[in-house]
């Protein structure tokens, strides 16, 4: 597993190839979409389990590390703010 409720959101996962499926809600992430930022933001742990389906490949972004680069680069920033307003549109919530 990717991650498990109760586990520290401490990183910001990129989905680079193959898919990951969020048990509790039975929802499918693909390529190029971001896991974890809710519950990264919100300094709480994660409250689902993430669970690659096949073979994936993921980029991990610390906390430090995403805090710094928006820090440098805001409009890093504006992108996640897209993601998570994309997610509250279509309903698909907290991953």
């Amino acid at each position: 597993d990717l991650y498990r409720p109760g586990d520290p959101a401490d990183r910001l996962w990129l989905l680079v190839s193959g898919r990951v499926r969020i048990l509790e809600t039975d929802r499918l992430h693909g390529e190029e979409q971001l896991l974890g930022e809710a519950a990264l933001f919100s300094h709480r742990g994660h409250r689902h389990t993430a669970r690659c389906e096949r073979d994936s490949e993921l980029l991990a972004l610390r906390r430090d590390d995403l805090e710094a680069l928006i820090h440098d680069a805001p409009g890093v920033a504006l992108g996640l703010l897209r993601s998570l307003s994309l997610r509250l549109e279509t309903g698909t919530g907290d991953p």
